[in-house]
This record gives structure tokens, sequence and C-alpha cells, in this order.
């Protein structure tokens, strides 16, 4: 009973320390347009090459498609025959982490032998295999993010205060799991955009977050590092920092300073968001 009192108190003291810490220290002011593009800029080059070229993939895959690989990190354009081998290489490197991902993503939606009547990116028809449907998980994301501002919207009285702070961590943890899935797709084996099953909460966020998905679906049958490929992605990662900023004003305008420096900013430690360095690598 002696020891279970002092976990108790151990764990209580540790959870005032850290709320006074995120109070004192933390930040709860908004994100400038300019600073959530290069957010967005860097979140997309850590999804499309970072993660699955460096941490995902098995050194002796790198080695065996070294050339082809070096060639997508530095930009270079690749010709349709090479993007087509090299989106079959990057989608059998996801499919052997999948299991992994999913640990951190609940939204991972893995499915099979998709839509194998329709053409695909790479010549061919429909995704063969188990497979992460990034435009289903991404949207799953985004829902999550749309249920979220709804409680942020709606939440009042003493209890509000502790379901605002979980709303507003979870639309921004979102927001990045939107980015991982979608910045990774131009480079998987894929087949063309299509129109949402059910409607979206927000028509204003939705219609914007699904010019995000289209642009970079668009991106997946151009050939990669293509001006067309640059133009498609340029286009959502600006809709994407343009998305992040519209949720962070609907955020700002229903909760407390303290609430959001609890909960955290974007990409802030307490959203468990991945560590993007200022100085990630560019392909441009």
């Amino acid at each position: 009973m002696r020891f279970l009192k002092l976990l108790l108190i151990s764990i209580f003291a540790l959870t005032v320390s850290l709320l006074l810490i995120l109070l004192t220290f933390g930040s709860s002011q908004p994100y400038s347009s300019e600073k959530l593009r290069g957010f967005a800029l860097r979140l997309n080059e850590a999804a499309a090459i970072q993660i699955p070229h460096h941490f995902l993939m098995d050194e002796a895959i790198r080695q065996q498609h070294l050339t082809l690989l070096k060639k997508v990190e530095t930009g270079a354009e690749l010709t349709a025959e090479n993007s087509a081998r090299y989106r079959a290489i990057f989608q059998s490197n996801l499919a052997q982490s999948q299991s992994f991902l999913g640990r951190f993503d609940q939204e991972l939606t893995i499915l099979e032998d998709w839509q194998m009547s329709a053409d695909n990116n790479v010549g061919q028809a429909g995704i063969t295999g188990k497979h992460d449907h990034h435009d289903r998980s991404a949207r799953l994301n985004f829902a999550d993010v749309e249920r979220s501002l709804s409680i942020i919207d709606k939440s009042t009285g003493g209890f509000g205060y502790v379901q605002r702070i979980r709303a507003i961590n979870l639309a921004y943890k979102s927001l990045a799991d939107v980015i991982s899935h979608l910045g990774v797709a131009p480079h998987t084996v894929s087949v063309a955009y299509e129109l949402p099953a059910v409607a979206l909460r927000d028509p204003t966020l939705g219609s914007l977050f699904e010019t995000v998905l289209r642009n970079y679906k668009n991106a997946q049958f151009e050939t990669v590092n293509s001006t067309a490929y640059w133009r498609y992605v340029d286009r959502a990662v600006n809709d994407y920092a343009r998305l992040v900023e519209q949720v962070q004003k609907r955020v700002h305008a229903k909760s407390t300073w303290w609430e959001r420096r609890i909960a955290g900013r974007f990409l802030s430690l307490q959203t468990l968001a991945p560590m993007i360095e200022e100085d990630i690598p560019l392909r441009r």
C-alpha cells in the first residue's frame, strides 16, 4: 500500500510539473503562412525521400538500386521506364514496413488487389497485393481533423476544457499524418483520383483537403522529378500549408492560450509529430 501511495504521488507530481512546464515555456501563438509552408516543404521531403529511402529501406535493397535512388534523391528527372521501375521498388519497400508504420498511425488502411480493372501509373492495372491505400488513410486522418474541430466548437463547461485540449492535440497530429500519407504517394504504384464516397463535414476545409489529395494523385502519373511532377507537388504542398493555417485559425478562435499550450502547436512534441530537421536535404 505504501509503494502504491508513493507511486500515485509521484505520478501526480510528474503530471503537475509537466503541465507547469508547458504553461510556462510553451507557445500559444499561431505560425505564419511562411513558416507553415516551410514545414510543409520539409514534411513532403521527409515523407517522399528521407523516411522511405533511409529509415525504412533495408541496406541491401538500397545498395541494389543505389544508382536509381540517388537520381531521385538529387532531383534528376527519371524516364517513364525508370519512373515505373522506381515506383515498383518503392511500393515493395513500403509493403515490408506496413506493420511498423501502423503502430504510429491507427488510420493506416491496408487494402489488397485494389481496382484491378483500372489503369495504374506504371503501365499495368490496379494496385497488386496488400498496400497502404494512401487516399483512404489520408481521408480518415482528415475526418479526425473534422471531428476534432467539431468538438472544439461545441464543448463547454469544466470537462469541456479537457475535451478541447485533446481535440486540439488530435487535430494537429492528424494533419501531420495527412502529409505523411500523401507526401509518399507520388512515388507509389496507384490508380487515378476518385471522389470521396461520403460527404465531408466541413465543405470549405474538405474542398481544400481534396485539392491537396487530387494534386498528389496527379503527380503519381507524371515521371518522377519532371516539371509536371513538381507543378502538382508544389500545388499540393502550398494547399496543405493553407489547410493547416485554416485549422490553426479555427483552433485559436475557440480555445484559450493555456489550452493551446498544453495541447501543443502543429508539429509540437505533444502531438507525437515527426522531428523534421531545418536543414533536411531538398531535391531542389
